[in-house]
């Protein structure tokens, strides 16, 4: 069995069917959708629409695809899209309702959301039930009817909405640990360097809120090019940095809360995205290197960021789990 895995779809939509097509021909016979297919758009029928467009791509591709949010999918803008379409195609499935599916001899368990929102309003962890919250400045407020949104509002309390799920429900559907698979948009942990599926270039301002760093380093490349007509240094995309508050950071940052999870359980297979800069990295659970089209006993595996034309193959065997990094 040949699964196709998608995620980080940010600024080129148009490609997702090209995509699809490409991973069929290599003999694809189901897909992963795994996060960030939405935006979180000023107008929401653009939110709505961008999601729609990558949706029904998924659709009429005719394979059966398993879908979840990722960072940056608000909730008006993903969820009633997910709603609309997944009743239009029967393939499509909302991970959101069904969060683990068997197939091959494995099962795939759904973690949907991610700890570092960018826009999105689905997210994980361990402090509170799964369910949909109003977001005030001290607390999480269950959503359990309108009224609970407009007393909110009209005590100038609220601040947004999230969904929440909490880790700790997968555990009833993890039967068997090594025949199990999670994904998530965002990766678990690995203090393994430069080589992991979390290592991440970014930035980081006084207040902590970071930015990855090659988007700051190009808005410093075109501002120096645009004033003086020429490109700036290394030394000097520091300086200006720093002078406006961002240091430089290389370093692992995935999801510590996950890592112990995957530990407590002995899950040996999760597959994320998330992290562009570590798109196509794959590695076991002490960071050792592992090959590609090899079957595996263990993997964890960034499947890659479709904005850098990375997609990925992951093929279940008897004998393991193989992954295959695919350029469009």
């Amino acid at each position: 069995m040949r699964i196709g895995i998608i995620s980080d779809v940010h600024a080129q939509p148009e490609f997702v069917r090209k995509g699809i097509a490409r991973l069929q021909r290599l003999g694809v016979e189901r897909l992963i959708v795994n996060g960030d297919i939405g935006i979180h758009a000023p107008l929401l029928e653009d939110s709505q629409r961008y999601t729609a467009g990558i949706l029904e791509a998924v659709g009429d591709s005719g394979l059966e695809s398993y879908v979840q949010p990722g960072s940056h999918e608000s909730i008006s803008g993903y969820g009633p899209m997910v709603d609309i379409l997944s009743s239009r195609y029967g393939n499509l499935i909302d991970m959101l309702r069904t969060p683990f599916v068997d197939i091959a001899g494995y099962r795939f368990a759904f973690l949907p959301g991610s700890d570092s929102l960018s826009g999105g309003e689905y997210t994980f962890g361990i402090e509170a039930p799964t369910g949909r919250y109003a977001v005030t400045e001290t607390e999480l407020v269950p959503i359990t009817g309108w009224d609970t949104v407009s007393q909110l509002q009209a005590e100038e309390r609220f601040q947004g909405e999230l969904h929440y799920t909490n880790i700790r429900d997968l555990i009833p559907r993890i039967e068997t640990a090594e025949k199990t698979i999670l994904v998530c948009h965002v990766p678990a942990r690995f203090a393994v360097g430069a080589q992991g599926v979390d290592f991440a270039y970014f930035a980081r301002d006084s207040e902590g809120s970071i930015i990855p760093g090659y988007h700051l380093e190009a808005q410093i490349v075109d501002a120096v090019q645009k004033k003086e007509g020429r490109k700036a240094t290394a030394d000097e995309i520091i300086r200006i940095a720093n002078a406006h508050g961002f240091t430089f950071q290389r370093e692992n940052v995935g999801n510590v809360l996950l890592r112990r999870f995957l530990d407590e359980m002995r899950i040996s297979c999760a597959i994320n995205g998330h992290i562009h800069e570590s798109g196509h990295h794959a590695h076991d659970r002490e960071g050792n290197p592992v090959p590609q089209g090899k079957p595996l006993p263990e993997l964890f595996w960034n499947s890659g960021c479709f904005d850098r034309k990375q997609m990925g193959i992951l093929t279940l065997s008897d004998e393991g789990v193989a992954y295959q990094n695919v350029s469009f």
